[in-house]
């Protein structure tokens, strides 16, 4: 089992975009995967259990990972925690934008 410890940097508090990104990045690995803050710990894969922590910026957490990819699940998703505004902007380019609605 891998443990390791970050700190949340985002301004934004932790929300659903940013769950979702986390979601599927841990999703990629076979390692059981569980995130920690306070005395709250929760699966990593779930969307619903990330976003009880309610994490905000500056708070630390800890992401465990176990199983046959560990060490590759864990370096991962502390990466994608201490670069969170970035990725969630590079996901949501991938939003269909859908023209203005006009009214006559």
């Amino acid at each position: 089992m891998i443990e390791k410890t970050s700190i949340f940097q985002n301004d934004i508090a932790f929300n659903k975009c940013y769950a979702n990104v986390f979601v599927k990045q841990a999703n990629r690995f076979e390692s059981t995967i569980t995130v920690k803050k306070d005395d709250t710990t929760v699966d990593g894969k779930s969307l619903l259990g990330l976003l009880t922590l309610n994490l905000k910026k500056g708070e630390k957490l800890s992401i465990c990972a176990k199983g046959a990819d560990e060490q590759e699940a864990a370096a991962a998703l502390v990466s994608l925690v201490e670069n969170w505004f970035t990725v969630c902007q590079k996901s949501l380019k991938n939003v269909v934008q859908l023209p203005p609605i006009h009214y006559n």
